[in-house]
């Protein structure tokens, strides 16, 4: 994906960049400019209206990882929102690095992509993969409540 700097602006409370990302479903991307940190994302789109925004207004740094603690994705057509709140995270567990491959990637994602009809790029993996997550906080949601 290619983003441009777009301008400077405020996002609690810390200076950020404005990263901009035109294509038919574009994004602006605010990044603390001191820690790299992504503090908010605005969707639009095809027709250049914003129709979500993600905010991560919390952080904590665990050892030399910076865990986003507070996520909140607001739905701008609907008016709905969900929050994110980590409680624990546990880093270094001894996953090998070709685990995150794109061979490994693509071994996990490509059948299902090839049921939604889908080619192998990222644009697509990005969306497959967001899908997981998806059906991930579905199942946990469910057995956490019912």
């Amino acid at each position: 994906e290619n983003y441009k700097f777009f301008k400077k602006d405020y996002c609690f409370g810390n200076e950020c960049y404005l990263l901009k990302r035109d294509s038919k479903n574009s994004r602006i991307i605010w990044v603390d400019d001191g820690k790299y940190l992504i503090r908010k994302i605005e969707y639009f789109n095809k027709d250049g209206i914003k129709i979500r925004i993600l905010e991560i207004p919390e952080y904590v740094k665990n050892n030399s990882y910076w865990t986003p603690v507070k996520r909140i994705m607001r739905n701008l057509e609907n008016g709905n929102s969900t929050t994110l709140e980590v409680i624990k995270v546990e880093y270094d567990q001894g996953l090998k690095d070709s685990s995150f491959s794109e061979k490994y990637l693509k071994w996990l994602y490509d059948p299902i992509m090839k049921i939604f009809n889908m080619k192998w790029n990222d644009e697509n993996l990005d969306i497959i993969i967001n899908f997981h997550w998806l059906i991930n906080f579905l199942i946990i949601w469910y057995f956490t409540f019912f």
